[in-house]
């Protein structure tokens, strides 16, 4: 198939499983898939359950490779902040969150989670997050650091609910 038929095919697929897990409706067209603030909301939600639980796993579970990895992934983010473009910043987070979760060695978990980080639901407000955020993540680190799962679990909720209130 070319590559717009499985665009639109992954996007339909999408669409499917938020209507599943959510019950919206979810139009797709042009290859994307378009969904309402309030089913935007819901998917956020969705993801400041499950990303913590990731979390605390991958600090249990994080071997001193995966920390260096996550550590270069949080430097590269932390040294966008200066360059002052919000795409690029945008993406360094996703790859720092996701880096992040991919320690809790739980391919479903974290499945679902890359899932809702490239779902139907625009990226809002990337430049007002950035700054808020640049902090929060090295309290996270921190956390991750220690070793201490707990903290880095609570930290990261803290962090996706402090998201929330101010794109939502």
């Amino acid at each position: 198939a070319d590559l717009e038929g499985r665009l639109l095919d992954r996007a339909e697929r999408h669409g499917q499983l938020v209507e599943l897990v959510l019950g919206a409706q979810v139009d797709v067209g042009h290859g994307e898939a378009v969904v309402e603030l309030g089913v935007a909301q819901r998917l956020h939600q969705l993801r400041q359950l499950l990303e913590p639980t990731a979390v605390e796993l991958a600090v249990q579970r994080a071997t001193d490779e995966d920390l260096a990895e996550i550590q270069l992934a949080h430097d590269r983010l932390e040294a966008a902040l200066a360059n002052s473009d919000p795409v690029h910043w945008y993406r360094l987070n996703a790859a720092w969150h996701l880096r992040l979760c991919e320690a809790a060695r739980a391919p479903i978990l974290v499945g679902f989670i890359q899932r809702l980080w490239t779902g139907p639901f625009p990226s809002i407000a990337i430049r007002l997050r950035a700054v808020p955020s640049s902090g929060e993540h090295d309290a996270i680190m921190e956390a991750v650091n220690e070793r201490d799962h707990v903290q880095a679990g609570k930290l990261m909720r803290a962090h996706l609910e402090h998201a929330t209130s101010i794109v939502m």
